[in-house]
């Protein structure tokens, strides 16, 4: 990929930015710049330069902008590829993983050090992309 793509010279951070994106699919441009120390502004000119190539397309996520390679297909799976990328639903999900799927809001609370309504949130959002199931259980 380094060099050109489509007759066109692609510059080298430009080739940074889209194999971040492809090893990342779904993260905010903000994080990409962070890791790969390049500036905002930088970052969002080669993601606009990529966009126009066609390598790359974006989503908003809420307040923010994701970005995935083409070849990511279907709003389900760019939905959890972005949801994953977020440092708390993440651990949420790898929780219920270790654990077998089956816990409390408290005791996932008490795991990921946030409170259980913030918890309540993100199984909200979980449950909504597919990733999660809630059943109740006890009283109701």
């Amino acid at each position: 990929m380094i060099g050109e793509v489509k007759d066109q010279f692609v510059p080298y951070n430009t080739v940074r930015i889209y194999d971040y994106v492809k090893n990342n699919p779904g993260i905010h441009p903000r994080k990409k710049g962070r890791d790969l120390n390049i500036v905002n502004g930088d970052t969002q000119y080669h993601l606009d330069v990529l966009h126009k190539l066609g390598m790359i397309k974006s989503k908003r996520r809420g307040s923010y902008k994701v970005y995935y390679t083409v070849s990511i297909l279907g709003k389900r799976n760019e939905d959890i590829l972005a949801i994953l990328q977020q440092e708390t639903p993440c651990e949420i999900y790898y929780i219920l993983l270790e654990i077998q799927g089956r816990s409390t809001q408290g005791k996932i609370s008490r795991f990921v050090s946030v409170s259980a309504p913030t918890i309540n949130w993100h199984i909200s959002v979980l449950i909504n992309i597919g990733l999660v199931t809630r059943c109740r259980e006890g009283r109701l």
